[in-house]
């Protein structure tokens, strides 16, 4: 029994050496095994939900960004609404202050050839004062209304300028981009950014608003637009020179070029326009003119030479005017017959360039002075236009003519214009605020001598800066978005038509070089 005993201890102690032996390597291996797997796995869990919170985060910080944004958007549409409504304020303030002044003893000075030729009773000038107010009340309410229409035009189309940064704290702020119906309409120079699609919509957007723009206001521009379809609206828009005098260099574009992108390689050809005919573009001193309207446009163009009156003077207007005519005589009649241009193949590079010059033309029948740095931000200067002071009052289509009215002032008595002798309008002069026609040929501040030329050649020489050794040039900004460029100096009235045509050739020449023209080569 003892014997037993002592072999089951023996036993006892060989088991259990080896089950410590197996204890042993079973914790060894889940030192050097297991444990850092489990630590890998738990850092991998740790590190998703970390993932997870920072997903959960951005959400967050996205949805804050985005009613941050609306709010921002918010707070542009009201400070454009309140820009809008100061303007106004501004224009009606003008107003009141000048019909609660009390009229002056002193006649129009449209009228002050007749009252210093021969004294007039005291009843017809009362009569005339009065008429006088009652016709500057009208204007007055006529410009009101056509402000109204034109804020109403800017609200359906909802231009507004979209991001940009003002300055804040010394730090320089960032320029926007402007958008039409929630489209933006980029400068030339970055039009390649864009798809042909895009392009030809915001520009259609572009053209509807300047065509309802002009027709409010009353303006003719220099470079009508037409379409395939026949009516407003209805096709693809070509644009192209109506008919007008030499200065600025524009008349001679009147071959139509397409205001739109096409994906053919072929050029396309502009659409049939009695308008446009070889016939009707007769520039010759013996074709006088019978639109009115014509008339006004062509009379409000003036002659590039810096030294010359914008307006004709007394001796002047009574040659070109017969004393039995009852419309102002034609400008075209006093100027040179143009040499011809040769026709060019439709570009939509030219056809922005007169986009461009139309709405520069018409910041500046609007007391609004646009400089070429600037003539790429279409949208931005129609804005500037819409929120002019002097909205309204300058116009190609006001009625009557006041040249009708006493003669002696020829084409110099357009309504609420200077006189025969080229007088200005002051605030003492109770038609000083009337509504003004251009048929008069002055314009509301200084004459419009920007060259269409200028504007050609900025937009086909492209964004590759190009330096040219010429002494007749000068430095400008190009409005393509390109940075300061060379642009061959198109002012002053000794440079004949021959130096014009060298200038449109070589930008022709350049837009060979650079690859301006986007329907050919781009798309």
């Amino acid at each position: 029994f003892d014997n037993s005993l002592h072999d089951l201890h023996q036993q006892t102690v060989h088991f259990a050496k080896d089950r410590d032996e197996h204890v042993n390597k079973a914790n060894r291996a889940l030192s050097d095994v297991m444990a850092p797997a489990r630590i890998s796995r738990a850092r991998l869990a740790e590190t998703q939900m970390k993932v997870e919170q920072v997903k959960a985060g951005l959400g967050s910080l996205r949805k804050d960004n985005e009613k941050k944004r609306d709010r921002l958007r918010t707070l542009r549409e009201t400070l454009a609404a309140r820009r809008r409504t100061l303007s106004l304020a501004k224009l009606q303030t003008h107003a009141s202050s000048t019909a609660t002044s009390p009229p002056t003893s002193s006649s129009p000075s449209s009228h002050s050839h007749i009252s210093s030729s021969s004294p007039l009773p005291p009843s017809i000038s009362a009569q005339i004062n009065d008429l006088a107010g009652q016709l500057n009340l009208l204007s007055q309410t006529i410009a009101r209304a056509r402000s109204g229409l034109v804020q109403e035009l800017v609200e359906v189309f909802n231009i507004v300028e979209v991001g940009g940064r003002p300055p804040i704290g010394g730090k320089a702020g960032t320029k926007g981009e402007w958008t039409i119906g929630d489209l933006i309409l980029p400068v030339p120079g970055d039009m390649r950014r864009y798809p042909p699609d895009h392009i030809n919509a915001v520009v259609t957007h572009t053209i509807h608003f300047l065509t309802l723009l002009t027709f409010y206001l009353g303006i003719k521009l220099p470079f009508e637009i037409i379409w395939t379809g026949g009516k407003l609206g209805l096709g693809q828009p070509w644009i192209g020179a109506i008919r007008g005098p030499e200065g600025g260099g524009w008349a001679r574009w009147y071959n139509k070029h397409p205001l739109h992108l096409s994906s053919s390689a072929t050029p396309a050809q502009p659409p049939p326009s009695s308008n446009t005919s070889s016939s009707s573009r007769s520039r010759t001193n013996s074709a006088p003119s019978i639109d009115p309207i014509s008339d006004s446009i062509l009379g409000s163009f003036i002659s590039p030479s810096p030294t010359n009156p914008s307006f004709p003077t007394s001796s002047s207007s009574s040659q070109g005017t017969s004393s039995s005519s009852s419309q102002p005589t034609s400008p075209t009649q006093a100027t040179s017959t143009p040499l011809p241009v040769n026709p060019a193949s439709p570009s939509f590079t030219t056809a922005l360039s007169m986009l461009l010059y139309n709405t520069t033309y018409l910041a500046h029948t609007q007391s609004i002075h646009i400089p070429l740095s600037q003539v790429g931000d279409v949208l931005s200067n129609l804005w500037t236009v819409c929120c002019a002071s002097e909205l309204g009052r300058w116009s190609h289509e006001t009625w009557p003519w006041l040249g009708e009215v006493g003669g002696g002032g020829g084409a110099g008595g357009g309504l609420g214009g200077a006189s025969g002798s080229g007088g200005s309008n002051n605030a003492n002069n109770p038609t000083s605020n009337i509504l003004h026609n251009y048929a008069s040929g002055t314009t509301p501040t200084q004459p419009f001598t920007l060259e269409f030329g200028q504007v050609v050649q900025a937009m086909m020489r492209g964004p590759v800066t190009k330096a040219r050794g010429r002494g007749s040039s000068s430095s400008s900004t190009s409005p393509s978005g390109g940075g300061h460029r060379k642009s061959s100096s198109t002012s002053g009235g000794g440079r004949g038509a021959g130096g014009k045509m060298g200038r449109i050739d070589e930008g022709m020449r350049e837009e060979e070089e650079d690859g301006w023209d986007l329907v050919d080569d781009d798309i």
